[in-house]
């Protein structure tokens, strides 16, 4: 990521307004050989500064990222201690602001939507995870092995005009004086920044890695020789990576997932330690 002396504070400001929009979409592709039901959730979050003087249109990007999470979806879905219910708290913990007051909106298959506000990020959770098992339920989806959905988290600040024009004046300082300025500023905030309040889960390391087992594919029409976290077909004698709990996947998936798609393990992790 490119380093750049500055980017705009996420949770410095008090005017602002959070909301989660979750929906399923169509995807005319399933995966009837997946041994358990799957989510495959599009996790985008933005954030982007006003300022306070109406007049003004123009935006400022704070953050943009957007990441894919494989979740398996089952009747364990809500229990305390289910490696599915785990991933989505991980998932939403990733978030590098506080999340409260969110004003959730969801659309299911159908058209039925609903619209509540949300006290803090455990409400959040919950109402996530009460729109899985509702899609799981839907007469639509009866027969569907992967279950496809969007979810987006977006903040809307509003920051005083004397603030807003010093951060543009700035970019635009910035943009003049280096070619290269607006790209790197858009992959920069392309990232998920650090929240110490929510201690992210880095991406596995390469060390650890290393220490994984090398293993070749020689069938890739077994439903089991499917990469766990892209969910495509291995290309017979791959050599792929296997995880303790005895998955496996594309190097590339593991390195960028950090985890097991199907048992939230990690490669820092030991045999011991899967439940």
């Amino acid at each position: 990521m490119p380093t750049l002396p500055w980017l705009p504070p996420l949770s410095s400001h008090e005017n602002y307004r959070i909301e989660a929009s979750a929906w399923q979409y169509h995807m005319l592709l399933d995966r009837p050989n997946l041994p358990l039901p799957m989510f495959l959730i599009k996790f985008n979050v933005n954030v982007d500064f006003y300022s306070q003087d109406t007049s003004v249109e123009r935006s400022f990007p704070g953050l943009s990222t957007s990441k894919t999470f494989h979740v398996v979806g089952n009747s364990r879905l809500f229990r305390e201690d289910s490696m599915s219910r785990n991933r989505i708290c991980n998932m939403i913990r990733e978030v590098p602001f506080p999340l409260r007051r969110v004003h959730w909106k969801a659309t299911q298959l159908d058209g039925n939507s609903s619209n509540t506000l949300l006290e803090d990020e455990d409400g959040l959770i919950e109402t996530l995870l009460e729109f899985l098992c509702s899609m799981m339920t839907q007469p639509c989806n009866t027969r569907r092995k992967l279950f496809p959905l969007e979810l987006v988290i977006k903040k809307t600040v509003k920051i005083p005009h004397h603030e807003f024009e010093a951060w543009t004046s700035w970019y635009d300082e910035q943009k003049s004086l280096n070619d290269d300025f607006e790209r790197d500023y858009l992959t920069a905030i392309s990232e998920l920044r650090p929240f110490d309040e929510h201690g992210i889960i880095s991406p596995v390391s390469r060390p650890s890695m290393a220490a994984l087992e090398v293993v070749q594919v020689n069938n890739s029409n077994d439903p089991a020789e499917l990469c766990s976290i892209c969910l495509e077909k291995f290309l017979i004698e791959t050599k792929v990576s296997r995880m303790p709990c005895s998955h496996i996947f594309h190097a590339e998936c593991i390195v960028s997932g950090g985890a097991c798609g199907m048992t939230s393990f990690k490669a820092d992790d030991n045999e011991d330690e899967i439940t």
